[in-house]
């Protein structure tokens, strides 16, 4: 391929106190085969408010083979760290890691290969859980922090709970790669009003997919996520899918044209389901153990999370600088 061929791409990694598994994340793309077509480039974007990653950065600068521009963003939310990922780009196709992830050997090989389909505007690859304690881990965990799929590489993918249910996982920022031209024309594409809980990239993949974009699976793309036992409590689980509850809700309404008919059909369909759920965990809780009761109530949290769309969204990935959010109060829906 001529040098005139080479292809652009920037991979943003959005950072939040996580020095080490930064670093690991970097030195993964470092030791994935490179490829000689592609002209790639490291966004980090500190969203801490003490530039906890600069060191980092200044230290594996000198030492991989990728340059690696490093930015601040503030205040502490996902939504904000992203705009700002994006408006630092000038790249053909943009690529966004979370910083707990590491990619595979193949990973920039597979992504080169996606940028050669002109029919599609942005891919998605697997992620597969690799977990701290994997005595903690249960199969509530397990679905939340696995992306795979059946499918054939570059089958067509997208949003909503029908193509949720064929293609096996929910769209999301992690491990995506997206065409400049036609993903990212607008400056701040990513709302902070999901920036402490999430659910910012589900908002926008779904916008873009009304707008006429097409996605893909990007099938041989593959990533690791390091899962801390924290994250696999009962607890944690709960309140995760109270905010995903929450953020399907919110994507719905905001994205229909007859908001009042879907959100009478969410509400009836929550309600449904938390009778049922509720019904379970009462015979969980009577005649099997603790851990049949928790499994039957984490099963609660997503209904719930669509019944309470319209509060002001808990702050979960960053919680102890919850503080720090910007409030922005109930979901208006004009």
């Amino acid at each position: 391929m001529s040098e005139a061929r080479r292809v652009a791409i920037d991979v943003a990694i959005c950072t939040f106190h996580r020095e080490e598994l930064l670093a690991n994340l970097i030195c993964s793309i470092d030791d994935a085969v490179p490829e000689p077509a592609v002209n790639l480039r490291l966004i980090v974007v500190d969203n801490s408010d003490a530039g906890t990653a600069a060191p980092v950065v200044e230290n594996l600068s000198s030492r991989i083979r990728y340059p690696i521009t490093y930015l601040e963003a503030h205040p502490p939310n996902i939504s904000v760290a992203r705009n700002a990922a994006v408006a630092a780009s000038r790249a053909d196709y943009f690529a966004f890691l979370d910083d707990d992830q590491t990619v595979a050997p193949g990973w920039i090989g597979a992504v080169l290969r996606a940028t050669t389909n002109s029919t599609f505007d942005a891919f998605f690859g697997p992620v597969r859980p690799v977990h701290e304690d994997p005595e903690a881990v249960t199969p509530a965990a397990e679905l939340v922090y696995t992306r795979a799929s059946p499918l054939a590489d570059h089958a067509e993918v997208g949003p909503g709970t029908e193509a949720r249910v064929r293609q096996g996982f929910v769209l999301g920022t992690g491990n995506s790669l997206l065409r400049r031209s036609t993903m990212l024309t607008e400056p701040e594409p990513f709302d902070p009003r999901c920036g402490g809980s999430g659910g910012e990239d589900v908002m926008f993949f779904t916008q873009m997919h009304r707008l006429g974009r097409r996605f893909a699976w990007m099938a041989e793309a593959g990533t690791y996520e390091y899962v801390p036992a924290s994250r696999c409590t009962p607890d944690y689980l709960r309140r995760r899918l109270v905010a995903g509850g929450q953020t399907f809700a919110w994507v719905e309404i905001l994205n229909s044209r007859h908001r009042w008919r879907t959100t009478s059909w969410i509400v009836a369909t929550s309600l449904a389901q938390l009778a049922v759920g509720g019904a379970l965990y009462l015979r969980a809780a009577a005649l099997g153990g603790k851990a049949e009761a928790d499994a039957a109530a984490t099963r609660l949290a997503g209904p719930l999370g669509k019944l309470t769309y319209w509060r002001m969204r808990t702050p979960l990935y960053r919680q102890e600088d919850a503080v720090r959010v910007p409030a922005t109060g109930p979901i208006k829906l004009d």
